[in-house]
């Protein structure tokens, strides 16, 4: 039995990697995630355009703060500040 359909379901943080592994696998020529049909995407609780100015200031100084020692790459999507890091490689050159 070989699969033909694929679903996708996302909480939170998992809802912003389902979607990221969906334009990953997507095949915009034949309409189909890895081989597969698309049939249903779901994402609950996901911050798809970031958290930035959902917060009270102190806090957002807070994660200022700690981004520098301690920010990574999904701090820097959550507040919507990976647009540069986001860029191809190629683009940089």
């Amino acid at each position: 039995a070989r699969l033909k359909y694929i679903s996708f379901f996302g909480n939170s943080l998992g809802g912003l990697i389902a979607r990221y592994a969906f334009g990953l696998l997507f095949n915009p020529d034949t309409g189909l995630l890895a081989g597969l049909q698309p049939v249903t995407f779901v994402s609950m609780a996901a911050p798809h355009l970031g958290i930035a100015g959902m917060m009270p200031k102190t806090v957002e100084r807070l994660v200022d703060f700690l981004d520098a020692p301690y920010g990574g790459r999904t701090m820097k999507q959550l507040f919507l500040r990976d647009a540069r890091a986001m860029q191809s490689p190629s683009a940089s050159s």
